[in-house]
């Protein structure tokens, strides 16, 4: 009877070393840089951005998780900026080396309007080549066309 009890308190003794909490700890990640994501919203105050890191295979972490998917992509599919941030061609500027982005064409200025209390300042808004709104010279991921006609319903666009 004693080897018994014996050899369930060793087990439980063995058990309790065994389940540290030196387990649950998760190493962070190497990021190769981050950038913040950008939601854009009818006004400042209703804005979310968060800030998106990357590792050395390009896969994209929000708040240390790993999304499983690659940065462009994952800033293709939820934010409306684009991964990669200014872009110039190599040799030239603080880019990261890559074409610069397309020209944009279409130009509208639309005016200054005030929503829910907050004031919309005027912006620039221009269609680039894959047909999506760049607003004062960030591209987002709505289409051009749908933007404007969306804006056109709270102010003047000309």
């Amino acid at each position: 009877m004693k080897k018994l009890i014996l050899s369930i308190a060793l087990l439980a003794g063995m058990t309790f070393v065994a389940c540290s909490d030196n387990d649950n700890e998760v190493a962070k990640p190497n990021y190769s840089g981050c950038q913040t994501c950008e939601i854009l919203a009818a006004n400042e105050i209703d804005r979310e951005d968060y800030e998106v890191c990357v590792d050395a295979d390009g896969i994209a972490y929000v708040a240390d998780a790993n999304t499983g998917v690659l940065a462009d992509k994952y800033f293709t599919l939820f934010c409306d900026n684009t991964y990669g941030g200014d872009t110039t061609v190599p040799g030239e500027g603080d880019g990261d080396g890559t074409t610069p982005p397309p020209a944009e064409t279409n130009c509208v200025t639309c005016a200054a309007f005030t929503q829910n209390g907050a004031t919309i300042p005027e912006s620039k808004v221009c269609k680039d080549a894959n047909g999506k709104a760049v607003v004062d010279g960030t591209t987002g991921t709505v289409d051009y066309d749908m933007y404007i006609a969306g804006l056109s319903t709270l102010t003047k666009c000309q």
